[in-house]
């Protein structure tokens, strides 16, 4: 029964060692896309479609308005700014930026997460048994 335990402990080594060198790569393309030097603007994009109110408007037969609006928040408030063509393309990348900067932050979390459980274990099964 103890060769069966042993081959079952190294198998288990070679499982968390190919699982902590993929976990390697991952933090490799966060830390890429973290250290990546691109402006960012922390908010949101949306489409807002609404009525103006003036009489006769095309939107009274409900072809509403369309306009882009930026989300950001100052003080723990959620603040809404209206952005015109120009401005929108470029307030759209920003956004991206952070989104994909909050995205690797968060893989590199859950990544670091598991490297720790695997180093652990591996630490365990390492142990020699007395």
């Amino acid at each position: 029964m103890g060769t069966v335990t042993s081959f079952l402990r190294l198998d288990r080594m070679k499982v968390l060692r190919h699982q902590m060198q993929r976990d390697s790569e991952r933090v490799r393309a966060a830390l890429e896309t973290i250290q990546h030097r691109e402006e960012m603007v922390a908010g949101s994009v949306f489409e807002r479609r609404r009525r103006c109110g003036k009489r006769g408007c095309r939107c009274e037969q409900g072809k509403l308005h369309v306009g882009q609006i930026l989300s950001v928040r100052r003080a723990g408030q959620p603040v809404w700014t209206s952005m015109n063509a120009s401005s929108s393309e470029m307030t759209v990348t920003l956004v991206g930026n952070y989104q994909r900067f909050r995205k690797a932050r968060r893989e590199l979390m859950q990544t670091f997460q598991r490297l720790i459980e695997a180093v652990d274990e591996l630490g365990c099964l390492k142990l020699k048994e007395s």
